[in-house]
């Protein structure tokens, strides 16, 4: 119900909510995985968009620890921000 706004404004996209638990898989090949849609959608509409939560300690952090290993949904967003998606290949 938002992305018409891009039409005359510009839209940044900052909060997902995709975050695995710890132990659990996120289905990043799925292309039903809210985040295959979400960033499908917002660059269909031309939305920009970026992940932040680089502390451990916090929910949603996308950093396992402060050596600064990716948790699952980092690799995901890295993989977006990069064009590497499945989705984003074709």
């Amino acid at each position: 119900d938002w992305g018409f706004v891009a039409q005359d404004y510009p839209v940044f996209a900052t909060e997902f909510g995709i975050d695995a638990r710890r132990g659990e898989k996120l289905p990043t090949k799925d292309p039903e995985f809210y985040g295959n849609q979400i960033l499908s959608y917002c660059e269909s509409q031309d939305i920009g968009w970026c992940i932040w939560g680089f502390d451990p300690e916090w929910g949603g952090g996308k950093i396992k620890s402060w050596n600064y290993e990716p948790t699952e949904s980092l690799n995901f967003f890295s993989a977006g921000m990069k064009g590497q998606l499945d989705w984003q290949k074709k």
